[in-house]
């Protein structure tokens, strides 16, 4: 998800061997230095981003009648 002004994105990806996903953050300039932010346990993905940048919303898969809405600052 890439922030409201085009300078940074977040993503989650799964630990190697692992169930957990961590969130990570890059500036869009310069992917290769990116950052884990977040160090989940379970499935997290990203779905927004707030308009100054500070904040994130997560959402944690725990089955398919359930999720949980995490807020990331």
């Amino acid at each position: 998800v890439f922030s409201p002004d085009g300078k940074f994105v977040l993503w989650s990806q799964v630990r190697p061997g692992e169930p957990d996903y961590d969130i990570v953050a890059a500036n869009v300039d310069d992917l290769a230095n990116r950052r884990v932010v977040f160090e989940g346990t379970g499935a997290f993905g990203v779905l927004d981003i707030s308009t100054d940048g500070s904040k994130a919303l997560l959402d944690k898969y725990l089955s398919i009648q359930e999720s949980q809405l995490w807020l990331l600052d």
